[in-house]
């Protein structure tokens, strides 16, 4: 059965320092790092988590590791098998899409104008800023098709919004 001693001999087996290996684990991560292990180890268990680590030039890298124990018939491990893969890229991605979600958010809710995304093809919206129901008086939700804009608009100036739309698609396609 694995115990404390079996992972300290297991672990110094892929590192001559296992105090070492852990202490490359950034600090926030390490809590979450040791119990992986510990859920590895003593529960037997199948263990996945993403962390960082310091490497020895002093950058951080993300890595994800899959772990699981292989047991003989009588349920005692008798290998680990794993895989550690760097998502560095992945994670750095990650952040700057979470960045300019941050940063969309913030300017759609503080630009004084209205703006929207739609989709010529689909002849929808697919975005309206929330100054639509302060400048129009209608809950952006409202306008999920074009028959429902066009239901707001005073009907004289629906004629050449429709032509605006029809122009605007052709410009698209050249």
């Amino acid at each position: 059965s694995w115990n404390v001693a079996s992972l300290r001999r297991y672990l110094t087996a892929i590192a001559d320092d296992v105090a070492h290996l852990v202490e490359r684990v950034v600090a926030e991560d390490r809590a979450a790092y040791i119990q992986s292990l510990e859920t590895l180890f003593t529960h037997h268990q199948p263990s996945e988590l993403e962390y960082r680590i310091q490497v020895p030039s002093g950058q951080i890298k993300w890595l994800s590791q899959r772990s699981f124990p292989v047991l003989d018939t009588d349920g005692h491990p008798i290998q680990v098998v794993g895989i550690t893969s760097d998502i560095t890229d992945r994670k750095s991605a990650e952040l700057s899409l979470l960045k300019s979600e941050e940063l969309l958010q913030t300017i759609t809710e503080t630009v004084e104008d209205f703006f929207w995304i739609d989709s010529i093809a689909e002849c929808r919206p697919l975005y309206n800023s929330p100054k639509l129901e302060t400048m129009w008086g209608v809950a952006a939700d409202k306008f999920e098709t074009l028959d429902q804009l066009l239901a707001v608009i005073i009907p004289e100036d629906c004629p050449a919004f429709e032509q605006y739309l029809v122009l605007r698609a052709q410009s698209t396609q050249t």
